[in-house]
Parts: structure tokens; C-alpha cells; sequence
């Protein structure tokens, strides 16, 4: 940050919002402007702030003052009125005010403030209460969409962003732009900065654990840079993927310990475990293929190939059948052990 001078900030943005209504409407209204050093009375007024961002604000509010007084007088025939700004600076605040004139008793009473505002004001018919707040809103603009169109003249309103880049650059450092109007008659638009430079530092956002929950993180979009190696519902598949592994899993491990207690009968197996044939189990999870199994009495060696399958492996035909119809066939009278 560096020495500005408001009043010669406000000059300049003036001039500058002139020359473009000017260009769009051919005639642009004059400006009263009044400074007012409650710190150092009869001396200019100088702080420590950015000079383009002070621009920013002052351009964007004389812009919208220009463009409503000249609408709402373009078909009277009286003079269109000025465009009033008041800049003070007080012993915390720096205030500019542009909008309507007070009253004389409300003027001087202002002057007397600790901190009074640096105000602009114009009469270009005030905005409804009910819009207030709206104008502050990105995108959002009392004014027609401006048209794109190359030959026109550059738009002085329409886009929606110029009050609310406005109040941001104010707030930046701990300053605020609120806006006060009377429908029918005007608006004044207030700018409180701060006049101590140790006060105006930055207002950043917080990052703590407690900011940090209220963050969600969201997964990386595939692109060119991170192709993706799974289907479009990979969600899904995966998840089928993973039931399907885990279950075989169950399966093989749980089988070879039975097959391993050479004391396990039928009674060792209480009455609440639920009893489900091979068939209903081929069909609900239908993780092998189709082919019929070998017909009865064509039986392979029991439990060979079942044991030297591996936990998590594929349990082939021939294992499946040896579980139905070899010595250990018990095992298919109670199939709950696969699921505990």
C-alpha cells in the first residue's frame, strides 16, 4: 500500500466514468465533490490504501449514479442534477458518501461524527428496499443486459459484478460499502475504509482443524492426464467385484477346516443356522459358470482338488461336486457356515 489521495482519486474516477457515459449517452452529469479533515482540520486528506482498488470502488459508484440520473431526467427538461460526494476522514475511518444531499441540520451533524462517512450521492430515483440486498448479488443488475455486439458503444451497466468487486475490495481490509436509498428520490452510497494503516490489514480466511471439516474433498475428474482403467460404473463394479472375491474367500477357507476335523458330523451343527442347497446357492450368486455338473456316480477323488485349491482361489466343478456327493456331503446339508 502507498499514500493515496481520496479527494484526487475521486477526481480521476470521475472523470473517467464521465467519459464513458458520455460516450453512451452523449451528455454526462457535473460533480460536487467536499472534503472534510476532522483529523487535521484545513490540511488534505491522506492514508495509507491502494489506490487502484479505491479507483475501482469510486468508478463503479459514479458510474451507476451517471447512468440512473441520466435515464430519469433524459426526458425532462430541467438540468440534470450533480453527482455530490463528500469525503471525510475521522479518527479510525476514512468515509467517501456519493448520493443525495442532507439536509442542513443533518449535514453539520454529520461533519461532527468520530468517524463520519465519505459519501457519494445522486437523484437518479433510488432503488426499492426490496432490492437492496439483491445488488449485491453476482450477476444480478437493475439495468438491461448490454449488448455484445462489437460496434456498440462499450456498456456502462448490465454485467452484474461491479457493486459486489466493489464491496470485496472494501472488506478487503476491513472496511465495508453499504448503500442507502429512498425510492423516487436517490441513493447515497457510503465507502468506510480504515484510516489507521495498523488496522487495515488483511482479511484472509480462517484454516483450522475446525475450517478444515467443513471442506469435502471431491474425487479426481478422469481426463487425458488420469485415465481411468475401470468401466464408467466403476463404482459399482468394484463393489460387485469385491463381494464376490470375499465370498469365494469364506468359502475355500471355511471348507478346508471342515473337511479338516475328521470328528465333524451332522449334530455338531446347531438348528439356527439356516440350511441351503447348493442349487439355491449356485443361482444367488451365480459367480460360476453354467455347465451342468457331473452326473451321480461318476464321482472324483473326495477332497483332492478341494485342498489344494488356495484361500480366495475359484472353486472348480469337480470340487463343488465332491462337496455334494462325496463323504463329505453333510457339508451341503448346512451352508450357514459360509455366511458366519
Amino acid at each position: 500500500m502507498v499514500h493515496a489521495r481520496p479527494l484526487v482519486v475521486s477526481t480521476y474516477a470521475y472523470e473517467t466514468a464521465k467519459m464513458l457515459c458520455e460516450q453512451y449517452y452523449m451528455v454526462a452529469p457535473e460533480l460536487e465533490i467536499e472534503e472534510f479533515n476532522a483529523k487535521a482540520p484545513g490540511k488534505p486528506i491522506q492514508v495509507v490504501y491502494v489506490p487502484s482498488h479505491l479507483f475501482h470502488m469510486l468508478f463503479e459508484l459514479f458510474k451507476n449514479s451517471m447512468r440512473a440520473t441520466v435515464e430519469l431526467y433524459e426526458d425532462r427538461k430541467e438540468a440534470y442534477p450533480a453527482v455530490k460526494t463528500l469525503v471525510t476522514l475521522g479518527k479510525e475511518d476514512l468515509s467517501i458518501k456519493y448520493g443525495m444531499t442532507p439536509p442542513p441540520r443533518l449535514h453539520h451533524l454529520l461533519l461532527l461524527l468520530p468517524s463520519p462517512p465519505l459519501q457519494i450521492s445522486d437523484l437518479g430515483g433510488g432503488v426499492p428496499l426490496r432490492k437492496i440486498d439483491r445488488l449485491f448479488n453476482y450477476m444480478y443488475s437493475t439495468a438491461p443486459r448490454p449488448s455484445l455486439e462489437p460496434s456498440r458503444a462499450a456498456p456502462l451497466a448490465g454485467f452484474g459484478y461491479g457493486l459486489p468487486i466493489s464491496r470485496l475490495y472494501a472488506r478487503y481490509f476491513q472496511g465495508d460499502l453499504k448503500l442507502y436509498s429512498m425510492e423516487g428520490v436517490g441513493t447515497d452510497a457510503v465507502i468506510y475504509l480504515k484510516a489507521l494503516s495498523s488496522e487495515s490489514f488483511e482479511r484472509l480466511p480462517v484454516f483450522n482443524k475446525s475450517a478444515w471439516r467443513h471442506y469435502k474433498t471431491t474425487p479426481e475428474a478422469d481426463d487425458w492426464s488420469n485415465p481411468s482403467r475401470e468401466p464408467r460404473d466403476a463404482s459399482k463394479y468394484k463393489a460387485k467385484q469385491k463381494e464376490n472375491k470375499n465370498w469365494v474367500t469364506r468359502i475355500a477357507i471355511q471348507i478346508e477346516t471342515l473337511l479338516s476335523q475328521e470328528s465333524l458330523h451332522c449334530g455338531d451343527l446347531n438348528s439356527r443356522e439356516r440350511s441351503l442347497s447348493y442349487q439355491e446357492l449356485y443361482l444367488k450368486r451365480g459367480i460360476y459358470s453354467t455347465q451342468e455338473l457331473p452326473p451321480g456316480g461318476q464321482c472324483a477323488p473326495t477332497g483332492g482338488a478341494l485342498l489344494s485349491q488356495k484361500p480366495g482361489s475359484r472353486l472348480g466343478h469337480w470340487d463343488i461336486y465332491n462337496i455334494l456327493h462325496g463323504p463329505y456331503k453333510m457339508i451341503n446339508l448346512k451352508m450357514s457356515l459360509l455366511y458366519s
